[in-house]
């Protein structure tokens, strides 16, 4: 046997021992070092591969940390012949849960996300973004298109919908509002490259009528709510006498209602 085919089976001995390696390599070894790496994440009761697995996952966002449970995945190895990193999320737990497909461009790490889908608690929302009051309720999501810019944390292409489920709020104490719905889409910001995630807003099974807009920045938490209220013969008394008290009711006997600064 020449020197070249022994170079050639050598070559392709070793070849086939890291495709074995790489295939079977634990989810438990990458996800331990990635997570100590990284600090965004805890994992715990990791089985099966890198390229399909399941474990229990909880993601540090600063000073909150959000449970998804169970989380199973896969993983395309294909794809990361193209520099491509395809992923089937999903994850389940009686107060969360998120399934959806995401490909990520290694090389200019833009995201890109199809059939999301998932629910969480309401009070969720709240360790992130600053609302006033005391919320609680479900939220479903249904998002067919997303993008995102990962380097510079900006979206580039939003769209879906979201409910709301039973609603309430609790100020001077608890009101009882209902389910309502929201479009989501992205708008342009004329101060920064950072677009707008826009929520068009409106009531499905309430005790309100409801219709407007609500507008928001991921990258400092702010929002502006513009929205038409109009209540309903089974709207809590209370809400209905705070907004005879502070707002002035318009021709269509709704009330304008307005929260923070608007962003375009």
């Amino acid at each position: 046997m020449s020197k070249k085919s022994i170079f050639l089976y050598t070559l392709g001995g070793i070849l086939l021992f890291l495709v074995i390696v790489i295939r079977n390599m634990p989810a438990v070894f990458v996800l331990g070092h990635a997570a100590k790496a990284t600090g965004a994440f805890s994992s715990y009761n990791t089985t099966g591969t890198v390229w399909e697995g399941e474990s229990r996952l909880i993601v540090n966002a600063g000073r909150n940390r959000v449970d998804l449970g169970a989380v199973q995945w896969n993983i395309a190895g294909w794809s990361l012949l193209i520099g491509q990193l395809d992923l089937t999320l999903n994850a389940d737990q009686p107060s969360q849960r998120l399934s959806g497909d995401f490909k990520l461009n290694l090389l200019n790490q833009h995201l890109t996300a199809s059939g999301v889908e998932g629910g969480f608690d309401l009070a969720l929302v709240q360790q992130f973004v600053a609302i006033p009051g005391k919320i609680s309720g479900m939220v479903d999501i249904n998002i067919p298109n997303l993008s995102a810019n990962i380097p510079a944390q900006q979206l580039t292409d939003l769209q879906g919908n979201v409910v709301v489920k039973d609603l309430a709020v609790n100020f001077a104490g608890p009101v009882e509002l209902g389910t309502f719905g929201a479009k989501l889409s992205l708008a342009d910001n004329a101060d920064s490259e950072e677009m707008i995630v826009v929520a068009d807003l409106s009531d499905i099974d309430a005790t309100i009528a409801l219709n407007g807009r609500a507008d928001a920045l991921a990258s400092n938490q702010s929002y502006y709510l513009d929205v038409n209220i109009e209540p309903k013969a089974n709207a809590n008394k209370m809400l209905v006498n705070t907004l005879k008290q502070f707002y002035r009711p318009q021709s269509d006997g709704s009330y304008n209602v307005k929260f923070g600064k608007p962003l375009r």
